[in-house]
């Protein structure tokens, strides 16, 4: 089950050898039909002067309205350094033209593809969507893969440590590692996802594949002693510490153990709101019982809080004072767990996360209403 389990998140995340374009190839002029959101550009008119993200979505894909806010940010971040993002939808205009038009929040082009030509020419045989490429300024393409690994791959190119012929060897290093995983060849697994991360230390479908091995092999000790050594060469990297709490859970580690790697990862990400929120939320719902800390979910989610600007409002606004929320929540303090979370409520309004944000504050109000007749019951006892 296990290996089932693992080729399937393989094969969802590891670009296919059927697409049509890879790094270091020639980028193709894209075809719309027509431009639904953002003024029409084309790839001709983007050389030496844009780096252009191309992403590959449908509207019925639920990790597709996941990505949007990925992208969002990253075409704000970047904008100033020539980034441009353009989503490319295959469906009917009617139903793009609704989603888009609810989601007044995506900041980014969309466009309509002609009969699936720009679709062809850059996935090829490949049905794996959402999909992005990175066309550089030269009209080269950089990168393909999924827009979740996308902020450290711009961020790359923006500082200009991109180097395509590492990206090119990982490409085919790809390759081989798809073949090795469905021979399950768990000793070749392991020596490519080595060669493929002693070149991308972030590289999540190789550190992911590298787990695989040592979790089909149970050697969980082994997997963090490795975790940990990657980690040194990378220690601003959040999934490290994730992946490692996530096998200290499933293998049933003492909350004194995990303590060691939430305060490590507390003191990294300190100044940095986004991975906080992720800690917090993490710490709160995502540990065994008993082996979280209600104590360091609460104060990971208010540093959070603290350091956003005093200005910033909206979806990210909205994220950490859900997470804040649900701090107070296993803290005790209901009645602050509702106050808080109306207030996420209004930062969410618009965006696709409003609708749980309800549920949980409606949640939390019941909480609260079920608190105060315990405690009348308990008086008249």
């Amino acid at each position: 089950m296990m290996r089932k389990l693992c080729i399937v998140m393989f094969a969802a995340l590891l670009p296919f050898t059927l697409f049509a374009l890879k790094p270091g190839d020639k980028a193709q002029e894209i075809e719309v039909q027509k431009w639904i959101k953002g003024d029409p550009i084309t790839l001709a008119g983007m050389e030496k002067r844009n780096i252009v993200v191309l992403d590959f979505w449908a509207t019925w894909l639920p990790i597709c309205k996941e990505t949007i806010p990925v992208l969002n940010d990253i075409q704000k971040k970047y904008s100033g350094n020539g980034v441009v993002v353009v989503g490319i939808s295959t469906e009917e205009e009617p139903v793009v033209a609704k989603f888009v038009e609810d989601r007044k929040y995506i900041g980014y082009r969309i466009a309509l593809d002609d009969a699936k030509k720009t679709y062809k020419k850059y996935m090829g045989a490949d049905p794996g969507i959402p999909a992005v490429f990175v066309i550089g300024k030269d009209g080269t393409v950089l990168w393909k893969g999924h827009p979740m690994e996308l902020e450290g791959v711009i961020a790359k190119i923006v500082a200009d440590k991109f180097d395509i012929n590492i990206q090119k060897k990982i490409t085919s290093l790809r390759d081989e590692l798809k073949i090795a995983m469905e021979k399950d060849n768990t000793g070749l697994v392991s020596n490519i996802a080595d060669d493929i991360l002693d070149k991308d230390p972030s590289d999540d479908i190789a550190l992911r594949c590298k787990l695989y091995v040592f979790e089909s092999r149970n050697k969980p000790k082994e997997a963090i002693e490795f975790l940990n050594k990657i980690q040194k060469k990378l220690p601003g990297h959040f999934p490290f510490y994730s992946v490692e709490l996530g096998i200290l859970d499933r293998t049933g580690a003492s909350a004194e153990e995990k303590w060691k790697v939430y305060e490590r990862a507390i003191q990294v990400f300190k100044d940095d709101p986004d991975s906080l929120v992720s800690l917090s939320l993490l710490i709160s719902e995502n540990m065994s019982f008993g082996t979280g800390s209600v104590r360091l979910a609460l104060d990971t989610a208010r540093r959070a809080n603290e350091i956003l600007p005093a200005d910033m409002v909206g979806r990210k606004k909205g994220l950490c004072l859900n997470a804040l929320a649900r701090a107070y929540y296993n803290s005790g303090l209901l009645e602050k767990a509702v106050q808080v979370q109306q207030d996420a409520v209004s930062n969410f309004a618009g965006f696709d996360d409003e609708k749980s944000a309800n549920a949980i504050l409606k949640y939390y109000q019941e909480a609260v209403e079920v608190n105060r007749e315990l405690m009348s019951a308990d008086r008249k006892n």
